[in-house]
């Protein structure tokens, strides 16, 4: 083992004890009756040692060992509470993801597995830059691929915004009490969006442009194990057993084709009991279309709130619909007949093509769709799902 692989050790070793500590702390203020605070983000272990991993890169430069801090820097700031980091830009863990992104840019261009911070990184500013600097300058074709979709996602996901929050504006405009300090933050928030036209309309470039010169590209693979990580990838070329990028195509189209204020895609195929089944038989209805699986927790959480919304809405022109991403048909069968779905649902088969389409990519996801095939809301849980059906009922 070289100095620097053991000083990543040491490293690792210490911020695992910091994230045990800060677990126990968590878990005390859950636990107990005296109401203590939960801790806060400048105890979190993605807050601390982040000068001691910049040192290490810096030390390391151009090794697995340097590309493995930047790693982790950004990973660890994708993991800390957002709401908590709005409060403050100072906390070392942003300040850490933001030269991590810089020095990537800077000294990894040409390392090979750079590919696999792709996975990671958001869609803000730093990042889509970095998404370009890479699209532009990598040393790797598979590496440019991965950066175009990747950039060609946000700038899908970003023109669906403006209408994003307008549906909410919708919403709450139509919902007593009303909440003007939501309402004016949505308003606000649509003011500094992107332009929708010019972001569909480079998303759909970058897509040409992979469709016509990186037909081959595969996804960089997902870097897995207890942060931190020391990532030593040992494959052969192309990536051993990695999706081709353009098989993903469809989830990115999903958002420029069908987002909020179009026209959902057609399902078309036979339900989970082998029953024809298409979705566009339910116009003239509203329709929730909720993609789920057994033993997704969030998921079965939400279903006594959805049988209560189909028996309270019985007689009138609302439909609930499922996909189901179990691994097995059996699974969806014991949900139905011990009662926790109650509702027809297609089987999204082993390959999640459904999923895929629909660009579901965490569950459960939620569609909400009225009379005329048009998605009105996406995401909705609990109140705000029951209040958007009745929102479509009333209009």
């Amino acid at each position: 083992m070289s100095a620097v692989e053991a000083r990543f050790s040491e490293l690792q070793l210490e911020f695992r004890k910091s994230s045990m500590r800060y677990t126990e702390l968590v878990n005390l203020a859950r636990e107990s009756k005296a109401g203590l605070a939960r801790p806060g983000v400048e105890i979190h272990p993605g807050n601390s040692l982040v000068s001691a991993f910049l040192d290490l890169e810096s030390d390391s430069r151009g090794t697995s060992v340097g590309f493995s801090c930047l790693y982790h820097l950004i990973d660890q700031a994708r993991r800390v509470r957002p709401g908590r980091l709005a409060e403050s830009s100072e906390w070392d863990v942003l300040k850490g993801r933001h030269e991590a992104i810089s020095r990537l840019g800077e000294y990894y261009l040409g390392y090979r597995d750079i590919g696999t911070v792709i996975r990671i990184v958001g869609s803000g500013t730093d990042d889509e830059r970095f998404l370009r600097t890479l699209r532009d300058r990598a040393s790797h074709d598979n590496v440019k691929a991965n950066a175009m979709f990747a950039l060609a996602g946000i700038l899908a996901n970003k023109s669906n915004l403006p209408a994003y929050f307008d549906s909410q504006i919708s919403l709450l405009d139509a919902t007593e009490p009303r909440q003007m300090k939501i309402i004016e933050a949505y308003k606000n928030a649509k003011a500094k969006s992107r332009n929708a036209l010019e972001c569909r309309s480079e998303a759909r470039e970058i897509i040409e442009a992979l469709r016509g010169n990186y037909a081959s590209a595969q996804l960089a693979p997902r870097i897995a194990g207890e942060a931190p990580v020391h990532i030593q990838l040992e494959r052969s070329e192309p990536e051993r057993n990695q999706p081709l990028v353009l098989s993903l195509i469809p989830a990115v189209e999903f958002e420029l084709q069908h987002g909020i204020g179009r026209k959902a895609p057609e399902i078309d195929q036979v339900d989970a009991f082998m029953e024809p089944m298409k979705l566009t038989s339910y116009r003239g209805s509203t329709v929730v279309l909720m993609f789920s699986y057994k033993g997704c927790a969030p998921c079965e959480a939400m279903y006594p709130a959805n049988r209560s919304l189909i028996d309270d809405l019985s007689g009138l022109p609302f439909v609930f619909v499922g996909v189901m991403s179990d691994d097995e048909l059996s699974t969806i069968h014991s949900s139905v007949s011990e009662g926790d779905i109650t509702w027809r649902v297609w089987w999204d088969g082993k390959d999640k093509q459904l999923s895929t389409n629909w660009n579901v990519n965490s569950y459960p996801q939620i569609y909400v769709i009225d009379k005329t095939g048009t998605i009105r809301y996406r995401g909705l849980r609990g109140a705000a799902l029951r209040n958007a059906v009745m929102h479509l009922l009333n209009e």
